[in-house]
């Protein structure tokens, strides 16, 4: 009788045991949360900048972009290659441009395109229009101020041929909804009127600070000491430096003298300034000669 109410007590033991043990596998089991195989999308707007149809200046556009799988800097200049979405607005970076790589020091980003970038020739406009349709859209980046462009991991001295890019460049604010002006056209204004010793209209290319005026005599004393009997003059290269309120010209010329008997290579630097839609002459600087007139 004992053994059988021994055995009795065994199986209640065990049923209930086993039961209390099934009960707290099966609540474990459902205290993990459903592990979604697709993350949700990070939808971010980002600012990209392309030419207008006439190529007169740069337009922001507007895109929406999922940053959760890649570095923003990336999605920027690749959704930038894939070109504009906008007809009014179009791309002149060559289609076959890939972007190898991109990188971060300090405050400069570092982009480094394939040599398909320079493919073909542009002009002067044209190539300020790319360089900075790269340049301001790269420069959105939380903590960028510049922007270094590298071709095939290289710096190279310009860009095309008219803009220097051997050094990190700033964002243009310029060039953004406002019809591109040459700063060339200045210089090559300034040599036409000193060639036709036109030198009040010399005096009007400077900028001048406050109320001062040149003194006219001052000014043709001056160009006559310096550049004495220039017949002709031709622009073989220059490089701009930026393009801004202030932008920095290196030009060299071939100047020739009394009747083109005699020429010479002649290198100068044109700081300007923006002044009512045109580039004013603020200062000129070579080995010999320094104008300043402020």
């Amino acid at each position: 009788m004992k053994s059988k109410i021994l055995i009795l007590t065994l199986i209640f033991i065990f049923f209930f045991t086993g039961c209390n043990e099934n009960k707290i596998i099966y609540d474990e089991s459902n205290s993990y949360l459903p592990i979604n195989p697709f993350p949700e999308k990070n939808i971010h707007n980002i600012t990209l900048y392309f030419p207008d149809k006439d190529l007169n200046y740069l337009v922001p556009e507007i895109r929406e972009v999922d940053i959760r799988n890649q570095p923003i800097e990336k999605i920027i200049i690749e959704e930038l290659l894939k070109g504009t979405k906008n007809e009014e607005l179009t791309s002149l970076i060559p289609s076959e441009t890939r972007l190898i790589s991109t990188d971060i020091v300090g405050k400069v980003i570092y982009l480094n395109f394939s040599k398909e970038l320079l493919k073909g020739s542009m002009s002067e406009k044209e190539e300020a229009l790319v360089l900075y349709s790269i340049i301001n859209s790269a420069a959105q980046i939380e903590n960028v101020d510049k922007v270094q462009i590298l071709i095939e991991g290289e710096a190279r001295e310009v860009f095309y041929k008219y803009f220097t890019i051997d050094k990190p460049k700033e964002p243009s604010s310029l060039i953004i909804n406002n019809k591109y002006v040459s700063p060339i056209s200045t210089v090559i204004e300034y040599y036409d009127n000193i060639i036709n010793q036109n030198y009040i209209e010399v005096a009007n290319l400077f900028h001048i600070n406050g109320d001062k005026n040149i003194n006219y005599y001052t000014m043709k004393s001056y160009f006559q000491d310096y550049y004495g009997n220039i017949s002709k003059y031709l622009v073989k290269e220059y490089k701009i430096n930026n393009y801004d309120k202030f932008v920095d010209v290196y030009v060299v010329l071939e100047l020739f003298y009394n009747n083109d008997m005699n020429k010479k290579i002649h290198e100068q630097e044109f700081i300007l300034i923006l002044r009512n839609g045109r580039f004013k002459i603020n200062e000129i600087l070579n080995k010999n000669f320094l104008l300043n007139i402020k």
